[in-house]
């Protein structure tokens, strides 16, 4: 009997790079390079016409270097292979400053009222990106805070993100009227990590790579479409068959 091929069961992805974020997920290989016929596609003389490609590996990414030219990067190391993951940072063709691309999690859930970036991040780009803090900083709509949110339903003095003395993040409601969520659940207090969606009135925070990401819902819409089949009739004639396709925003 041949032996059944096991699918992957590695999570979606979202690779964001300066043109846009591309959801990957696992049953698709992402080659990466200058020819426009690659999936993400970079314009730029260091980077190799077929440079590297992106995998689903049973249960986990990996990139692997396809004999470029100028090398691939990942968290400043040249690499041939290895596994990536949520917070992984890939250069290509120079580890200081080639093209740049950041590896984040799909949140497993929306928060009431906020835009989920990673779930239209193929088309939708950050409100605003600073470096993740050094120290703690206090969110709200009052004038004083370290990051200022305009917005009503956000209170004075609404939640603080803190840094700690290990490197990781945690966020922290301060008695807020509308409450702080953390992947759709609210929070009092609660670590934060790469790909988390940290939900305050109408704007959403993710930590990706070495930046703090700000997306703001407008009301705007986009729909990104992943892998759809129809099929019509008793001999189920297909008439879509895994098809994937953008529909942008408004």
């Amino acid at each position: 009997m041949a032996e059944r091929s096991i699918a992957p069961t590695a999570p979606a992805l979202v690779l964001e790079t300066e043109s846009g974020s591309t959801v990957m997920t696992p049953s698709h290989e992402y080659h990466v390079g200058r020819d426009p016929l690659s999936d993400i596609v970079l314009d730029d003389d260091r980077v190799s016409w077929h440079h590297a490609v992106l995998r689903a590996d049973t249960d986990h990414w990996t990139i692997a270097d396809e004999n470029s030219t100028n090398g691939t990067y990942a968290d400043g190391h040249r690499v041939r292979e290895r596994d990536v993951g949520p917070g992984t940072v890939i250069r290509f063709g120079s580890p200081e400053d080639g093209p740049r691309a950041v590896l984040a999690g799909l949140a497993p859930s929306r928060p009431s009222g906020v835009h989920q970036p990673a779930s239209t991040g193929t088309f939708r780009r950050p409100t605003s990106v600073r470096p993740l803090p050094q120290r703690t900083v206090r969110i709200g709509r009052a004038a004083d805070n370290d990051l200022v949110i305009d917005d009503l339903v956000v209170s004075r003095r609404h939640a603080e993100l803190r840094a700690r003395p290990d490197g990781t993040f945690e966020i922290a409601d301060l008695g807020s009227h509308n409450g702080t969520y953390l992947n759709g659940s609210p929070i009092d207090t609660a670590p934060v990590t790469a790909g988390d969606i940290v939900g305050i009135g109408h704007s959403a925070f993710c930590l990706v790579g070495d930046e703090l990401q700000e997306y703001v819902d407008t009301g705007e819409v986009s729909l990104d479409v992943q892998e759809l089949t129809v099929a019509v009739d008793r001999r189920r004639r297909t008439l879509l068959d895994k098809v994937t396709f953008p529909v942008g925003e408004k």
